[in-house]
């Protein structure tokens, strides 16, 4: 999709140590909705449902990607330029990093389009999500393609 190789790699490894697994303080049942929610995050990408999808980012959201920094607004205005045909996450990590506060790091493999661009390939990725205002929202996303 769209990447920015730094800040990707910096999140990957501050990640990478666990997988899909839980902490000695995190919660099982968290981290199980954590990976539900970062499916339908995709998934309401690829059914192009920008309502949805809006919800489930936080008010200060920030993704970084090859063409800059995005707000929420600025995802949403991408969101409707991109066209995911499908999606696989695989290795899917998740990491507890404070109360109610999770990373995820995983591969997607992606067919689709971003304006006239082919996406298809794999991609690094990671989100950062928390508990806030009764509800899991996604603070921070990012993506690289992998070479």
């Amino acid at each position: 999709m769209r990447a920015a190789l730094g800040s990707a790699f910096v999140i990957a490894v501050l990640l990478a140590p666990m997988s899909h697994s839980t902490s000695a303080q995190s919660k099982p049942e968290e981290v199980q909705i954590i990976a539900a929610l970062e499916d339908s995050l995709w998934a309401t990408s690829r059914d192009d449902r920008a309502t949805a999808f809006s919800r489930y980012l936080a008010p200060g959201y920030r993704g970084v990607y090859a063409d800059g920094v995005h707000d929420k607004a600025k995802e949403i205005l991408t969101l409707n330029e991109v066209t995911i045909e499908t999606y696989q996450l695989k290795d899917l990590q998740v990491r507890q990093l404070g109360p109610r506060m999770y990373g995820v790091t995983y591969r997607a493999t992606v067919t689709g389009t971003y304006r006239n661009y082919n996406l298809a390939g794999e991609y690094w990725c990671s989100t950062i999500w928390e508990y806030s205002n009764g509800r899991w929202q996604a603070l921070m996303h990012t993506e690289t393609k992998a070479p």
